[in-house]
């Protein structure tokens, strides 16, 4: 069984981001659509990245099964994401995304934080 997390969490990893790439954590929902939520901060040194304050889902979706993506898109993609300012999420990822190793999680139904957002 999935893990219990909070609606609001910092997310944690090692990549290999080549230049001109960014590293965005998304958030699959229950329906199966992704929500792309932060671009992560990275080391390129270390290889490690940080993603704070990426939000699970809406506050009325407590104890539904999320999946946490690590995300690879090019500059082109990533503008594009940027620029979605109301969208209900992605029902596929772009062509030339790299889907990295998720994290199959079950959304806290008693914590309700907005992330501060």
């Amino acid at each position: 069984m999935p893990e219990q997390f909070p609606r609001c969490l910092t997310v944690r990893g090692s990549a290999e981001v080549p230049d001109g790439w960014n590293l965005w954590v998304a958030v699959l929902d229950p329906k199966q659509a992704y929500y792309f939520d932060k671009i992560a901060n990275i080391d390129r040194s270390t290889r490690r990245w940080e993603a704070a304050n990426v939000l699970i889902g809406s506050e009325a979706q407590g104890g539904q099964a999320f999946e946490i993506v690590p995300v690879l898109l090019n500059d082109e993609d990533s503008a594009f994401v940027r620029s979605a300012t109301a969208y209900v999420g992605f029902r596929q990822l772009p062509k030339k995304a790299v889907r990295g190793n998720s994290i199959s999680a079950i959304r806290s139904s008693t914590e309700k934080s907005d992330c501060g957002q």
